[in-house]
């Protein structure tokens, strides 16, 4: 997923390490492990600090019927999408996850990333309850304090800037905050397309037709197949 930490490494090169470690097992005649393997399929994030780990959630999902089961497909090769992983505290404020906002907020989302081979369905029933456990602990955090000396004067004349400008799409803040949640599109905004690009509509719907999505159900999540932006993220503890 968009993995979210509340203090970024900016240092961890997850590819570079992977590929090193890789090079030492095969001096050592060891076996490689399963990131080994995966990474050749799976970019991990180049760039040191970023994240591609939206992408390991959808291949996962590739070797899965709508029950999860496990199926035999041949490897798939994703594209490179490198992100900045949000703060864990956004999970408060947005009904929805990822970037584009097409999966609607829930535990079983966050059991996507979960799909390795040991796990067959039963393993997703059996730990529910755990990973609504973990919802409700992610959804619980917030930013730390700003502990910095204020401006007030400055402090005055940014938020009217800001409030103008700015929280259309950004929301207001304090006590009595809001969040539009605004899926913004990618045609207005003039950024980079790659990571809507880098996830397919087949991947999409595939995720949508799957118990992680409550398919079949009367609380059935809806997942948009088709986004066409990115949501503006709330900006606490920027």
């Amino acid at each position: 997923m968009e993995r979210r930490c509340p203090a970024r490494n900016k240092r961890f090169a997850l590819q570079s390490l992977t590929e090193e470690t890789f090079q030492t097992k095969l001096r050592q005649g060891k076996r490689p492990s399963r990131m080994d393997l995966g990474a050749i399929a799976i970019p991990l994030g180049t760039p040191n600090g970023t994240t591609n780990a939206v992408v390991f959630g959808m291949a996962l999902m590739n070797a899965r019927d709508s029950q999860l089961n496990l199926l035999f497909t041949p490897p798939k090769f994703f594209v490179n999408h490198d992100m900045d992983a949000p703060p864990w505290w956004y999970f408060f404020k947005q009904p929805a996850m990822y970037i584009d906002g097409f999966a609607k907020m829930g535990h079983r989302g966050l059991m996507q990333f979960t799909l390795v081979p040991e796990n067959g369905p039963d393993f997703y029933k059996k730990h529910e309850d755990n990973f609504r456990d973990i919802l409700a602990y992610v959804t619980s955090l917030r930013p730390p304090e700003y502990t910095v000396p204020i401006d007030q004067t400055f402090a005055s004349r940014g938020k009217s800037l800001f409030v103008r400008n700015c929280s259309q799409c950004h929301g207001t803040y304090g006590d009595d905050w809001s969040y539009p949640n605004l899926r913004v599109p990618l045609d207005e905004l003039g950024t980079d397309p790659v990571r809507q690009t880098a996830l397919t509509e087949e991947g999409l719907k595939k995720y949508a037709d799957s118990w992680l999505a409550h398919a079949g159900e009367a609380d059935a999540q809806q997942t948009l197949t088709d986004p066409d932006g990115y949501v503006t993220p709330p900006l606490d503890g920027i």
